[in-house]
Parts: structure tokens; C-alpha cells; sequence
């Protein structure tokens, strides 16, 4: 009857331990939660490469570390276990199998370093370095992907919340405080707001509507006073556009080597023909100075 009342008793606990999971809803409510999941889910293919890399990268240093520091290894010796304070037994729970030297392999690799199992040979600290450099390269070049994919997941929401917004001024034809503060952030961001204007909420609604909201006509004539004219050349370029100025950058590149490369061929030839000259000369002076009976200059290198 003990048994059977604790074992009712855990079952009921795990059923109430169940409940801290609905602390997941929350990223139904939560942008950033949306956001970053769907960066994540932008990112699977990246992370499915990871995951495999580093498996394989991760069985790879495990089994060579288990050739080199396993007990009966022949780098492993009764001494050297005696220098380091570790016994056989801790040496063969560290290093005793693949399986275990895998945990190795994985704090190694992912910078943690707990520190409870570490190779103690020269050769295993050699590849204990080479696994530290392979983790950092496997981790990095996906994490960085990922920012990526997360920068391009906020972007877009902005740019959909501003296509929103747009459609929310239409419809009503009114401009309110939250939805101008909004306005003004994103022009604030983009760096389209003029240095000289006045761009405070409070303001910019006395100004131009009723101190609470302002008409359509009002937001357009708002604009032309507040919204600098950008620059073109700092103006957000497209893909295409992007190509052929890297295009037209790459051909003058080229254009300029290519007439450097022709003036400093042009400079050779002209010294070649001046050290030409400067031989003959040199040739038609020395006779006529030995014959005179005069010393031959030397010619210091």
C-alpha cells in the first residue's frame, strides 16, 4: 500500500510539474519569441549542418583521443599517472571508451571546459588544441548565419508594420499620437528626418493638427517640412542595382591597373634607353681620358 500511495503521489506531482510548460505560450504573445523562432526556422538548413559537423567532427576527436590517453595506451605510463595526482581508474572513467571521451570531446569543442576530464600527454594536449580551433570554426560560421537570418526576420516585420501603418492612415484618415511616434521612428532609423525641424510629437501635433490628432492633408504637408530629401547615392539600393555599381566599380578597377601597368612599362623602356645612352657615353669618354695620360676614374658599386 506504501509503494502504491508514493507512486500515486510522483505521478501526481510530474502531472502538476507538467504545468510549467504553458510558460511556452507566452511566445504567442511575445515579438521577440516570434522573431527569433523565425529566424530559427530560416536557419534550419544551416543548423542541420551544424548538428552534422559537428557529430562528425566531435566521434572524429573522440576516437582519437581514446587511442592516445586510454590506461593501456603506451604514452600512458604508471609514473606519469603519478605526476598528474590521477589514478588508473579516473584515467579509464575519462578516457576508457569512445563513449566517454566523447563528453570531452563536446565541453572541448563548445569552449565549456568543465575541467573534470583533460588529457595528460603531450600528444593528447596537442590534439586537445586542434579540437578547441575546429570548434570555434564548426560553431561560428552557422551562429553568424543565424544573426543574419534574425536581422532579416526584423527587418521584414518593420517593413510590413510600415505597410500596415500606411493602410492604418488611408482607412481612417487620421493620424494619432502612437501612430505619428511610430512614423517618426522609423524615418528617425531610415535617417530621413531633418536636422533643423522640430520633431517632437507634442510639437509636430500643435503645429500641424489639433494637439491630439492630425488629417491626411496635415501628415502630407508635416512630411514635406520634416523629411529631408536623401541623397541618391545613400539611398537603400536593390539587388540589381547593387550588382552593376560593384559591376561598374570592378571595370574601372581593372581600367586603372591596366593603365598603370602600361606607364610603368613606358618608365622601364625609358630607363632601359637611358642606361643605353649612359653606356655609350661612358664608353666614349674613357678612351679619350686614358689617352691623355689622366687616371681611370673607379666606378664604385
Amino acid at each position: 500500500m506504501g509503494m502504491v500511495k508514493s507512486g500515486g503521489t510522483g505521478f501526481l506531482r510530474f502531472i502538476r510539474l507538467v504545468r510549467v510548460l504553458r510558460v511556452f505560450k507566452m511566445g504567442r504573445y511575445s515579438l521577440g519569441m516570434r522573431l527569433f523562432s523565425g529566424a530559427i526556422w530560416l536557419s534550419i538548413g544551416t543548423l542541420t549542418v551544424l548538428v552534422i559537423c559537428g557529430f562528425i567532427a566531435t566521434v572524429l576527436f573522440a576516437s582519437v583521443m581514446w587511442l592516445i590517453e586510454q590506461p593501456s595506451s603506451s604514452l600512458v605510463s604508471q609514473e606519469l599517472l603519478s605526476t598528474v595526482g590521477r589514478s588508473e581508474d579516473f584515467q579509464n572513467y575519462c578516457f576508457g571508451t569512445i563513449p566517454t571521451a566523447i563528453w570531452w570531446a563536446v565541453t572541448t569543442m563548445t569552449t565549456v571546459g568543465y575541467g573534470d576530464c583533460y588529457p595528460i600527454t603531450l600528444p593528447g594536449k596537442a590534439l586537445a588544441v586542434m579540437c578547441m580551433i575546429a570548434g570555434i570554426i564548426v560553431l561560428a560560421l552557422p551562429i553568424s548565419v543565424l544573426g543574419t537570418n534574425f536581422v532579416a526576420v526584423t527587418e521584414k516585420y518593420e517593413e510590413e508594420a510600415a505597410e500596415l501603418a500606411k493602410e492604418s492612415y488611408q482607412k481612417d484618415g487620421a493620424i494619432e499620437e502612437n501612430e505619428l511616434r511610430d512614423f517618426l521612428r522609423r524615418q528617425r532609423k531610415g535617417g530621413t528626418l531633418s536636422r533643423d525641424a522640430d520633431t517632437r510629437v507634442a510639437a509636430l501635433l500643435s503645429a500641424y493638427g489639433d494637439g491630439k490628432s492630425m488629417t491626411m492633408q496635415q501628415f502630407n504637408k508635416m512630411q514635406e517640412e520634416v523629411l529631408s530629401e536623401q541623397d541618391p547615392n545613400l539611398a537603400p539600393m536593390g539587388a540589381q542595382e547593387l550588382r552593376e555599381r560593384l559591376h561598374a566599380l570592378g571595370t574601372k578597377t581593372a581600367e586603372s591597373e591596366s593603365k598603370q601597368q602600361a606607364v610603368n612599362m613606358q618608365i622601364e623602356e625609358r630607363l632601359t634607353a637611358l642606361e643605353g645612352k649612359l653606356d655609350l657615353l661612358v664608353a666614349h669618354l674613357l678612351p679619350a681620358t686614358i689617352s691623355e695620360g689622366t687616371p681611370t676614374p673607379q666606378l664604385v658599386a
